[in-house]
């Protein structure tokens, strides 16, 4: 694993590790069927599981969906997310549309452009 992509700990049965690059899209994308960055109305409570379940599993963390499911509430989904955010803000950090030249991408003109599939704005850190 690369020591350039941040990771974040977070409290869960005990402290784990989540990491955002691109194995997390990929394992999201393999799990859903949905482009990740072509995801237009954000995240079902069942995405939101799986990206965390993917970033927890680039970062080395043994860990089912099902099991992960059992941990997850309402009392801890927010600091969960926060991080889930900050990684990807962190990866992906928010492009002026000059910089972004990828007209046909399906990322040109799209209103989400900067913003994370969790709704969030990403910015540079």
């Amino acid at each position: 694993m690369s020591d350039l992509v941040k990771t974040k700990t977070v409290n869960l049965d005990k402290a784990r590790k989540l990491r955002f690059n691109f194995k997390t899209i990929m394992l999201f994308e393999k799990e859903t069927g949905q482009n990740f960055f072509a995801m237009e109305k954000g995240l079902s409570a069942t995405d939101i599981l799986t990206l965390l379940w993917a970033c927890l599993t680039s970062a080395g963390e043994e860990i089912t969906k099902e099991e992960l499911a059992d941990m997850v509430d309402f009392g801890n989904i927010g600091g969960i997310s926060k991080a889930i955010e900050e990684l990807t803000a962190a990866a992906m950090p928010e492009m002026k549309k000059k910089e972004n030249n990828c007209e046909g991408s399906g990322t040109s003109g799209n209103k989400r452009e900067g913003r994370s599939p969790l709704g969030e704005k990403l910015q540079s850190s």
